[in-house]
């Protein structure tokens, strides 16, 4: 059996892409990355845009971006996403 170089062997037997991140959260900015941290930790979006000196156009503008990133929905999505994120991040300890 020959296969063309640009195939993986991850490919056909993980049925996994590897250009695609393991981790959904690598896919952010940085930026995203800090705005998404906030959310989770409960703080709101002006005091983000105070904190991080942004107007607060921009951080619902990350906040947009990450989520259609990361595939959530909504603000409740958003908590199961982090809350799974950081039950599995426990295990994984």
């Amino acid at each position: 059996m020959y296969l063309a170089p640009q195939v993986h062997i991850g490919q056909i037997f993980n049925k996994t892409d590897p250009s695609q991140p393991r981790d959904p959260i690598e896919q952010l900015s940085s930026r995203e990355y800090e705005v998404f941290t906030m959310l989770v930790e409960g703080v709101r979006a002006k005091e983000i845009a105070a904190r991080l000196e942004l107007i607060p156009k921009t951080v619902d503008t990350c906040r947009a971006s990450f989520m259609r990133k990361l595939d959530i929905h909504d603000l409740a999505g958003l908590v199961k996403f982090a809350i799974r994120r950081s039950a599995a991040q426990a295990a994984g300890s």
